[in-house]
């Protein structure tokens, strides 16, 4: 299994980019405090966001909005990662 992350600014927004390489890749579960809470956007594939004791499965178009120390973490139901030849391709940047 391989998540494949990658980081960049626009603005002053701070944007992270997840890649799940294979179903059953796995974002940790993991809490923000107030100053790092953030919203998560499926791009495209189908993940399961899950806590403590809830999980929901979201598509494309979803917006996941957490709250401060909402404890939470993604696996993919879906693989989110392409392959064309030998070029590996992600979302557009």
């Amino acid at each position: 299994m391989s998540l494949l992350e990658r980081r960049t600014q626009a603005g002053t927004l701070a944007l992270t980019i997840y890649d799940f390489e294979a179903v059953g890749d796995e974002l940790p579960v993991h809490a923000h405090g107030e100053e790092t809470v953030h919203i998560t956007i499926v791009a495209r594939g189908r993940v399961l966001a899950f806590g403590d004791v809830w999980e929901m499965e979201a598509a494309p178009g979803v917006c996941l909005d957490w709250a401060p120390d909402q404890v939470h973490g993604i696996r993919a139901l879906e693989a989110t990662f392409c392959r064309s030849g030998d070029h590996a391709t992600s979302l557009p940047s």
